[in-house]
């Protein structure tokens, strides 16, 4: 189904999204605000504001146990959830551990109970497949019904955040949906996929030649995106966890193959033997950077396809088409 009759079907529904102005929170905010028949109000932190955003938006300062959202939750149907606290493998202090806690734990607990009181009919909270682990082994994959296994203050701060959503909607009348996305890409897509994508463009050589055992997951924002609109109002997502994917595995030499010659460039891809890319790796501190890399994480979507009639819309290989278009028009691509 096409994107603008998914987001049709949710018009007459008063809809908050926090986050507005992250990755996917912006792409979110745009599909559904397109047309003035739709109430959506974005919420964003202040010192995050962008003003190419327009339209109702509300701003707050801290996200965390104590934050008033009154003002933000009144007369809303649905919430999602995207705010909140990145993960970034430099930040793993004790200082830092606990805004994790603070925002993606806590944050999240206290707008939920309070949109409970509110009467919001259901809340779409964006966690982390992370939740489930950081890899997969042999030819395995996270299913929705996996055992958690976070590693990390960031992935346990999400799973803490999930288990008290749970035991909230087991104790009010507002449903729980709980989306695990895969590693996100599209246009405005961040961190090691988008910096290898720039090394790509330039021409800088790519020492991947022979990861071709791991197998990863990605989903494209454009599959996201539907997912999130159709968990608005589908009735069997109500109080659900759901894993996403584009529902194509590839190993990290396949993407970065597909990388290269979508952007018709001469980077060489360098066939370096594994084990020494390891070594290099914890020499420099770039093991965790190396194993989201070289390591697998799959992850089976088949739950999410059957419950929600639902399978993505839009290929792997169109996603990455349609990223390194828009990506090359921008100025500062390199």
């Amino acid at each position: 189904m096409l994107l603008y009759e998914l987001v049709s079907k949710i018009k007459d529904t008063n809809i908050l999204i926090t986050g507005v102005t992250g990755f996917i929170g912006h792409a979110l905010y745009k599909s559904i605000s397109s047309s003035e028949e739709f109430n959506v109000i974005g919420v964003a932190r202040r010192r995050n504001r962008n003003s190419s955003l327009k339209s109702k938006f509300k701003y707050v300062d801290d996200i965390g146990p104590n934050s008033d959202w009154k003002e933000c939750i009144n007369d809303m149907d649905t919430i999602f959830h995207l705010a909140g606290k990145a993960h970034d493998v430099k930040e793993e202090t004790e200082e830092h551990r606990a805004e994790y806690m603070h925002v993606n734990a806590e944050g999240t607990l206290n707008l939920a109970r309070q949109a409970a009181a509110a009467g919001v009919r259901r809340f779409i909270f964006i966690s982390s497949i992370k939740v489930n682990g950081n890899f997969t082994k042999n030819d395995s994959s996270y299913t929705s019904s996996s055992i958690p296994a976070p590693l990390g203050p960031y992935a346990k701060s999400k799973e803490i955040a999930e288990v008290g959503l749970r035991k909230l909607a087991d104790e009010t009348e507002m449903e729980v949906v709980i989306i695990r996305p895969s590693l996100v890409y599209g246009p405005g897509v961040k961190g090691n996929f988008k910096t290898l994508l720039r090394f790509i463009n330039i021409g800088i050589p790519i020492p991947l030649g022979l990861a071709t055992k791991n197998k990863r997951s990605f989903v494209g924002i454009d599959n996201l995106i539907e997912l999130l609109i159709i968990s608005v109002n589908h009735p069997a997502a109500a109080n659900k966890t759901f894993l996403v994917s584009d529902d194509n595995d590839i190993s990290t030499y396949e993407l970065v193959k597909l990388l290269r010659n979508l952007s018709k460039s001469r980077a060489i891809i360098v066939p370096i033997p594994i084990f020494f890319l390891k070594f290099f790796g914890k020499l420099f501190g770039l093991e965790d950077s190396l194993q989201t890399l070289l390591a697998s994480l799959k992850v089976d979507i088949s739950d999410t396809k059957a419950i929600l009639q639902w399978t993505p819309s839009n290929s792997f290989e169109e996603g990455i088409r349609k990223m390194i278009h828009e990506e090359s028009s921008k100025k500062n691509f390199l």
